[in-house]
């Protein structure tokens, strides 16, 4: 069995749902966002934003494959 760790930002289900408002898009794209798979400007500001305005944390998710 392989461990592998990988960062995601946690933030509660309110503070996903007005950064989805705040930038005008989908769930998707704020899971993707706060879990380090798309890099575009966008992605990063929602990643500024939820850190600073919502509450988010950094932390490492262990995964096992």
């Amino acid at each position: 069995m392989q461990v592998k760790k990988i960062k995601i930002i946690k933030v509660s289900l309110e503070g996903r749902k007005k950064l989805a408002e705040r930038y005008g898009c989908s769930r998707e794209t704020i899971y993707n966002a706060l879990g380090f798979r798309s890099q575009s400007k966008q992605s990063e500001y929602i990643r500024q934003d939820a850190l600073k305005e919502f509450g988010g944390v950094v932390v490492d998710k262990v995964l096992f494959y």
